[in-house]
């Protein structure tokens, strides 16, 4: 009996094979985004039926010029297959991305199964930044608002997670976002980044850049791919949410509204079925044991 436990518990246990393997390889997500036209709609949908997405692939085909960027791209979001275009906000009077392509936040993923959270984020932002005059300009941390309340959390938004630096991968419980600089950016797309010593460190999230082949405008793109314990958010129940990220100067950001816990992408065994596994395995050995 015992050695038969043993062998039924070694199948319970065995490695769960999970969707998406962190290495900043979008081919997890879209297939076709390494090999696809940027200019069709279907190159960014996701293989996942239930990954959310929202893509503002350069600037809104919708407005004029901005600055002399006059690049236009796809603007859809959606989940699984099925989309709907989508019209990008002009923050303080201007057309996004402010300042061209080096700004420019593609487009933004989340899936889930029953112990993480993914995502992932294309971007012509190097994780490293670009200079600007005597500044220097980094992309932007991963806002997440849980409960859609404006009033908890600062600018609505309760957890963070560094995306970049040596705190690459700190997830943060209400965190000091800061604001883009107003002297050169769109204040109005905050928050950008948090600092985190001032925050209640609750995990650690694997964070991946990768330089991608893409040539966009004259810019290179970067995939940046995570993983999150749900955990380190307080294991939240079934909900909707919404993602927020912006580049440090505020020239864009993207949010991802409505994405949700409730569909595991993957095969998994929920703690309740776990629970009963082992209550009846105790009983058995008891059981056996008293007679």
């Amino acid at each position: 009996m015992v050695k038969k436990f043993y062998v039924i518990l070694g199948l319970f246990l065995l490695p769960v094979a999970y969707a998406y393997t962190i290495d900043g390889d979008p081919g997890d997500w879209a297939p076709n985004l390494l090999t696809g036209d940027w200019s069709i709609n279907d190159t960014w949908l996701p293989s996942g039926s239930y990954v959310n997405f929202m893509v503002e692939d350069n600037r809104d085909p919708t407005y004029s010029c901005n600055s002399g960027y006059c690049a236009t791209g796809v603007h859809i979001y959606g989940e699984g297959s099925t989309y709907r275009a989508c019209k990008e906000p002009i923050v303080n009077r201007h057309v996004q991305p402010a300042g061209g392509e080096q700004y420019d936040i593609e487009a933004i993923y989340f899936d889930d199964d029953w112990w993480n959270a993914y995502f992932l984020v294309i971007t012509s932002m190097p994780e490293d930044g670009v200079p600007y005059g005597n500044r220097h300009l980094m992309p932007g941390d991963l806002a997440i608002d849980l409960d859609k309340d404006p009033n908890t959390g600062e600018y609505g938004y309760e957890y963070g997670i560094k995306l970049f630096g040596n705190e690459k991968g700190i997830v943060c419980k209400n965190p000091d976002w800061e604001l883009p600089d107003q002297d050169i950016g769109l204040r109005d797309n905050a928050p950008s980044q948090f600092d985190p010593t001032t925050c209640q460190v609750t995990g650690n999230a694997e964070v991946v850049w990768k330089e991608l082949g893409e040539d966009d405008n004259g810019k290179k793109n970067y995939a940046m791919e995570g993983k999150v314990s749900k955990l380190a958010m307080g294991r939240p129940p079934i909900l909707s949410f919404d993602v927020h990220s912006a580049v440090s100067c505020g020239n864009d950001a993207i949010e991802l509204k409505d994405p949700d816990f409730d569909y595991p992408s993957v095969p998994e065994f929920p703690f309740p079925a776990i629970a009963m596994f082992f209550t009846w395995i105790i009983f058995i050995l008891l059981r056996r044991r008293n007679f």
